[in-house]
């Protein structure tokens, strides 16, 4: 799992919503965010981004946000 920084709106009861992330040197700007769901672990989101609808799994945990997965929907279907 990889540390992440990214830039997130904060709703007032404070659910927050990335709205970008960088991630191996390059700036991605969320165009979607799917499900959402608490763990052990923190809380986990599925944003997409394009091209390709690539989606990835944030972690937020602790103050920080950490990089759990992605794929396309290629490798999905």
């Amino acid at each position: 799992m990889e540390v992440i920084k990214v830039k997130a709106d904060s709703a007032p009861n404070g659910t927050l919503f990335p709205r970008s992330f960088l991630y191996q040197g390059q700036v991605f700007q969320v165009d979607s965010i799917g499900r959402r769901w608490q763990s052990e672990s923190g809380e986990h989101v599925l944003v997409m981004i394009q091209p390709n609808d690539r989606v990835f799994e944030l972690l937020y945990s602790r103050g920080v946000w950490h990089m759990r997965r992605g794929f396309s929907q290629t490798q999905a279907s």
